[in-house]
């Protein structure tokens, strides 16, 4: 168990980058949902903050490792931004896809939109309660944490699926598969580094 010292300053380091991911994710359903490229460009700009706070986190690791006898607890808050800076780029990545999407005027059918929201929704509300196990270290809400982010997985699969459908049926475009799919990977990602920060927490 990490000492009380050391688990302000993960929290600390980390729950303002958590949040500003957040941000970023619910920028880009908006920018999705209202087609509008403007809140990916606020996204971002959001990235470049998101950038500087890992950065910055980094350097402060670094001196808390060469000052602390507990270099192991300083090893996990390393370990535990390398996953925040590996979903990152996934979070950015989801900017693309939507950029396509909006700059080719690619339309998805209904249930790709609410799959799609349905994705990023719950995307926002794990990283919410990711910050708030950071905080409380509650283990009870970890978790359930858990289990949401298998049902992520399990949901990217089962969309996948109905999208193939969807598209044998010639009910949504086949330029908007790519897209599609695009999100379906990077939230499939995202999940797999938010399981391992969960990971690392129990340590």
């Amino acid at each position: 168990m990490i000492e009380s010292g050391m688990a302000k300053k993960r929290s600390d380091l980390l729950v303002p980058i958590l949040e500003r991911l957040t941000e970023m994710i619910l920028l880009t359903r908006k920018a999705f949902n209202r087609q509008k490229a403007a809140y990916l460009n606020e996204a971002e700009t959001i990235r470049s903050r998101v950038e500087r706070g890992i950065e910055s986190a980094k350097a402060d690791l670094q001196k808390v490792a060469a000052e602390t006898a507990g270099k192991s607890q300083a090893l996990q808050l390393q370990n535990l931004l390398a996953h925040v800076e590996m979903i990152k780029g996934k979070v950015a990545d989801l900017v693309d896809p939507v950029q396509k999407q909006i700059a080719g005027g690619l339309l998805f059918s209904d249930k790709a939109i609410s799959q799609t929201n349905f994705l990023f929704d719950h995307e926002a509300g794990i990283f919410r309660s990711l910050e708030d196990i950071l905080v409380t270290e509650n283990s009870i809400l970890v978790n359930y944490v858990n289990g949401k982010i298998d049902d992520m997985a399990r949901f990217c699969i089962e969309f996948a699926t109905d999208h193939e459908a969807r598209l044998i049926e010639g009910l949504c475009q086949p330029q908007a598969a790519p897209i599609f799919l695009g999100i379906l990977d990077c939230i499939r990602n995202i999940s797999h580094h938010q399981k391992e920060i969960l990971r690392l927490l129990q340590e």
